[in-house]
């Protein structure tokens, strides 16, 4: 533990480094576009559309104001799963960096994590006012509250991110394997269903999910218009700081062994 937080004061005294490689990330996937930044609410909006059209024509879901629903399930999951397939690939894709700068190299995969965070506040704000033009009107109080959700689901995505990326140097199938978890993992968090709707047996299963843990505390302040118990944050503060302390120590000691397989 110590270790990583030496390791976290070098980081920090690189937040320039850090900075222009989120802002180099930023323009880089919108360069070129004719919708620039929109696209960060289009393509969350278009699964939002596919999902609402299943669930309410084809296989009828019963929950109120399910597109709302929907949203403040997938918000939250496109910015973990973008992060997650990103910064995978970071240290790979930037190895000719790797190899001329000496730097940090938690910096690349955590900068990947950065932009798709400003990519998901922006979505936020954009949901803000569909919100309140279908009757859900959230305290601006409320939304204090969302920060440490925030923090800590970032702790969580930049964790297994550094899982990931070293994972990814030495087994290049991971990339692969990783589109195929997701697409697992997707259908096991309650996204477009609800868990209240699912067996006690099941509900224990699925308390293994993190990400169902998070999604529920979004959900609460943007959807039920209240505030997660004090359970709830202590789940997702465990969760977020475990797995970026997990994923750092493993990033950290395998290091050095990442740059001499670049």
């Amino acid at each position: 533990m110590i270790k990583v937080l030496k390791r976290g004061s070098v980081i920090f005294r690189e937040w320039k480094i850090i900075k222009n490689l989120t802002i180099r990330n930023i323009k880089i996937k919108y360069k070129g576009t004719w919708l620039g930044f929109f696209w960060v609410i289009l393509q969350p909006l278009c699964t939002i559309l596919i999902l609402y059209f299943v669930f309410s024509h084809v296989m009828r879901m019963d929950i109120e104001k399910f597109p709302l629903f929907l949203c403040a399930g997938v918000l939250p999951w496109t910015f973990f799963a973008s992060s997650l397939v990103e910064a995978t690939g970071s240290v790979i894709t930037n190895s000719n960096l790797v190899l001329k700068v000496n730097f940090p190299l938690e910096i690349l995969p955590l900068s990947y994590c950065l932009s798709n965070l400003f990519d998901f506040i922006f979505s936020l704000v954009i949901l803000m006012p569909i919100l309140y033009f279908f009757g859900i009107h959230i305290p601006v109080y409320y939304l204090v509250f969302l920060i440490p959700i925030i923090i800590f689901h970032l702790f969580f995505v930049a964790g297994l991110s550094f899982l990931f990326s070293v994972a990814h140097v030495f087994y290049k199938d991971v990339g692969h394997l990783l589109s195929v978890v997701l697409m697992f993992w997707f259908y096991l968090t309650p996204i477009f269903y609800s868990i209240d709707h699912l067996s006690d047996k099941i509900k224990l299963f699925y308390s293994f999910n993190p990400m169902m843990h998070f999604i529920n505390a979004y959900r609460e302040i943007l959807f039920s218009v209240s505030l997660p118990g004090v359970m709830l944050y202590a789940k997702i503060m465990a969760i977020g700081v475990f797995f970026l302390f997990l994923g750092w120590i493993v990033f950290m000691a395998k290091e050095k062994s990442m740059v001499k397989e670049l």
